[in-house]
């Protein structure tokens, strides 16, 4: 059972916002540091990734009709 990108693409949305909190978090107690550049990085590319499967998800089909 395949799902459907746009609810593929909400997920990866809502790990990111995760990952920024925590990030934010992070920067507030310890600052800069090793832990709190890769918690950045795994929110961009989550967000990076649920973005492409909502355009995905939204883009329509050529042989769909109105």
């Amino acid at each position: 059972m395949t799902k459907s990108p746009i609810f593929i693409g909400l997920s990866y949305l809502l790990l990111g916002v995760g990952f920024i909190a925590l990030t934010f978090i992070n920067v507030n107690q310890n600052g800069w540091g090793f832990v709190s550049f890769l918690t950045a990085f795994i929110a961009a590319v989550d967000l990076y990734v649920g973005w492409l499967n909502l355009q995905r998800g939204f883009k329509k089909k050529p042989n769909q009709s109105d």
